[in-house]
C-alpha cells in the first residue's frame, strides 16, 4: 500500500506537468511578432524639437545601391504594407522605426539624384508630420548607430516588409523585357528580367490587391508622368493609374502589373495560377491572352515572404512549428503513467 502511494505521488505530477508545458508551449507559439535581439536604445535619430526644413542625403552599399539618409546620414526605410495616408508602425513599434518628422509646412530638400517626390502627412495617433517620399512614410531604424548601416533591410513586420528607400524611388521610364517559358510562350519581365503577372479580377479602377498583398505582389511602379516602352513582339496595351497612396503603377491591357516576391530570379513564374482574391494570378503574355488552366492551390496567394536572414530582428514561427515538441511532451506524460501503473501492481503484489 505505502509504494502505491509513493508511485500515484510520482506519476500523477508528472502527469499534470507535463500538461501544463504543453499549455504554456501552444499559448507561446500562437505569437507572430518580431525580435530585434536588444532593447530599442532610449535617444531616437529624429531631431527635438522638429525641425523647420529638412536637406536629406544619400548613402551608398554594394548591395542595395543608393538609397536616401536624414539629415545625420542615417539610413531612411520604408515600410511596403503602410497604408495610403497612414502608417501601420504606432505605438512601439515606434521605437524601433522612429518616423522621419518635420514641422507643418516645412520644406523637405532631397539630395542629388533622388527622383521620387517628396511630401508630407499627418499622423492619425501623434499628430505629428511625417515625410514621405512617392507616397510611403520614411522612418530611421533604431539599430543604425552610425552612417552606413542598413540593419532594418529585410525584416518582415506589420504585413509586410522594411526595406532601405531606394534613391530613385520609382524609375522616370521603364523598358520592359520578354522571356520565354516552355509550358507557359513569351511574358512580359520587368528591367531586372523578372516576371510580371495580371490578377484577373483586378481593375484600375479599385486595384484587388493592397496593404499585406502588395508585400507578396509589389507593383511595378513609375515615376508620375513616366514613360513605358513595351519589349519586342509585345502585342497589348501599355499604360499607367494613380494609386490610392499617390504611387504611379503600369498597366497591361487596362490590368495592373505586378512582381511576385517569391520570384528570386529571372526565369521563374512561380505565381503562376494562383487563386486569390476572386481572380486567378497569371503571367503577364507577351500576346495578351490570359491562360486557362486549373489555379494552384501553392503556394498561396497569403502566404509569407521567404524567410529572410538579416542583422537587426527575426519572425517567430507560429503553432506548427512546436508540433514535435508536443509529441514527445505527450510521449514523456504517457511513459510516466505507464511507469506508475507498473510500480504500483508490483506493489500490490506484495
Amino acid at each position: 500500500m505505502h509504494h502505491s502511494r509513493w508511485t500515484r505521488r510520482l506519476a500523477l505530477p508528472g502527469l499534470f506537468a507535463s500538461l501544463l508545458i504543453i499549455i504554456a508551449s501552444w499559448s507561446a507559439a500562437g505569437v507572430d511578432a518580431v525580435s530585434y535581439g536588444s532593447p530599442a536604445p532610449s535617444a531616437s535619430p529624429t531631431a527635438t524639437p522638429v525641425p523647420s526644413s529638412l536637406q536629406l542625403g544619400a548613402g551608398t552599399s554594394a548591395t542595395l545601391g543608393s538609397y536616401l539618409t536624414g539629415p545625420s546620414g542615417l539610413t531612411l526605410y520604408t515600410l511596403s504594407s503602410d497604408p495610403a495616408g497612414g502608417s501601420a508602425c504606432t505605438g512601439s513599434c515606434l521605437s524601433f522605426w522612429p518616423p522621419l518628422l518635420v514641422a507643418p509646412g516645412g520644406a523637405v530638400t532631397g539630395p542629388s539624384g533622388a527622383t521620387g517626390t517628396l511630401s508630407t502627412f499627418t499622423r492619425a495617433d501623434t499628430g505629428a508630420n511625417q515625410v514621405t517620399y512617392d507616397g510611403r512614410p520614411l522612418y530611421y531604424f533604431a539599430h543604425d548607430t552610425s552612417a552606413g548601416q542598413t540593419n532594418g533591410q529585410g525584416i518582415k513586420a506589420l504585413g509586410g516588409i522594411w526595406q532601405v528607400a531606394a534613391l530613385s524611388g520609382a524609375p522616370s521610364g521603364v523598358q520592359l523585357g520578354v522571356a520565354t517559358s516552355a509550358t507557359l510562350g513569351s511574358y512580359l519581365t520587368g528591367p531586372s528580367g523578372h516576371a510580371l503577372y495580371t490578377l484577373s479580377s483586378d481593375s484600375t479602377a479599385a486595384p484587388a490587391c493592397n496593404g499585406p498583398c502588395l508585400a507578396n505582389w509589389p507593383p511595378l511602379l513609375v515615376a508620375p508622368g513616366g514613360s513605358v516602352t513595351g519589349a519586342a513582339g509585345a502585342t497589348g496595351t501599355f499604360g499607367t493609374f494613380v494609386r490610392a497612396d499617390g504611387t504611379t503603377q503600369v498597366t497591361y491591357d487596362g490590368h495592373p502589373v505586378y512582381y511576385f516576391a517569391h520570384d528570386t530570379a529571372a526565369g521563374q513564374t512561380n505565381g503562376e495560377g494562383i487563386a486569390a482574391l476572386g481572380g486567378v494570378w497569371h503571367v503577364a503574355l507577351a500576346a495578351a491572352v490570359v491562360p486557362t488552366g486549373t489555379p494552384s492551390a501553392s503556394p498561396s496567394a497569403s502566404s509569407s515572404l521567404p524567410p529572410t536572414s538579416t542583422a537587426g530582428g527575426q519572425a517567430n514561427g507560429g503553432p506548427g512549428g512546436v508540433l514535435p515538441l508536443l509529441v514527445l511532451i505527450l510521449g514523456l506524460g504517457a511513459v510516466s503513467i505507464v511507469a506508475g501503473t507498473v510500480l504500483s501492481t508490483a506493489a500490490r503484489r506484495r
